[in-house]
């Protein structure tokens, strides 16, 4: 299995962060990291009809990104996904929720309860379908 991080370039240092949380978690997962939306489009065009091989990981560090990711949410339909939202206000729910993502959380300096997620979706059967 594969994980895909959107971490756009601006995402500064929380994005930097959560780059090295994941990474340390997952040292021996093939990881590719996208960092801008027109690569994204890319990334999701390239591997259309092999989902189940692909874990999205979309960092969305504020609403204006999380909205970019909405508007891609014909391309992500059916994906596996996992959202890192900039606040858990109900307009960032409500907005993160049109993407279905199987977990969620917002951006923190700690992401060990993210890791565990991630490390059970990529075992083979994923067990949370």
């Amino acid at each position: 299995m594969t994980l895909v991080l959107f971490i756009h370039c601006d995402a500064s240092h929380q994005g930097k962060v959560f780059e090295k949380a994941v990474s340390g978690c997952l040292p021996e997962t093939e990881c590719r990291i996208i960092r801008t939306i027109p690569e994204f489009v890319v990334e999701l065009k390239k591997n259309q009809g092999s989902y189940e091989k692909l874990l999205f990981v979309l960092f969305a560090d504020s609403r204006s990104r999380l909205e970019n990711l909405v508007s891609l949410g014909e391309m992500l339909e059916g994906r596996r996904i996992v959202l890192i939202l900039p606040d858990e206000s109900k307009f960032t729910l409500s907005r993160a929720f049109k993407l279905s993502p199987r977990f969620y959380t917002c951006i923190s300096e700690s992401y060990d309860d993210l890791c565990d997620v991630i490390n059970k979706m990529m075992l083979p059967g994923d067990g949370m379908s």
